[in-house]
């Protein structure tokens, strides 16, 4: 684990700032597949947080393939996937308000945006990595498809 640093002060409530989001999916017509927690097994550069939340966007319509979203709401959470400048407010205020949480994921059938804290205290969108950064990409950087 690299030497964190601490981070700011959380005031916020989480449970709110996850609502918040999943308000926003579904006040664009979009479904929430679920929500899960998991710790970045020391690759946060934090010393006092290291967890990722993920957020589900359902991504099979009833019609197709015996999932729960309509086909609308499944139009609706591809284009939430690709809209990461309207999701980044969201993970900012997850992030600022979760004890935890150093980065939210966004995930689309296998793929979305992430945000991650930086240690200038900046929530950014994370960058695909390229080849050579390998398996363990750089804080900042992941693994696309």
């Amino acid at each position: 684990m690299v030497q964190g640093a601490e981070l700011p002060a959380r005031g916020e409530s989480c449970e709110a700032s996850v609502q918040g989001l999943k308000d926003l999916i579904e006040s664009k017509d979009g479904l929430v597949s679920g929500i899960k927690y998991e710790d970045l097994g020391g690759r946060s550069p934090f010393s006092n947080a290291s967890a990722i939340l993920y957020v589900g966007l359902e991504h099979k319509p009833r019609e197709r393939m015996g999932g729960s979203a309509t086909p609308k709401q499944d139009r609706v959470n591809q284009n939430l996937a690709h809209s990461p400048s309207l999701l980044l407010p969201y993970a900012t205020q997850i992030i600022n308000s979760c004890e935890k949480v150093v980065t939210v994921g966004i995930i689309y059938h296998e793929w979305g945006p992430s945000f991650s804290l930086h240690r200038d205290r900046v929530v950014r969108t994370d960058k695909c990595a390229e080849l050579e950064m390998g398996l363990e990409p750089p804080w900042g950087y992941k693994n696309c498809l």
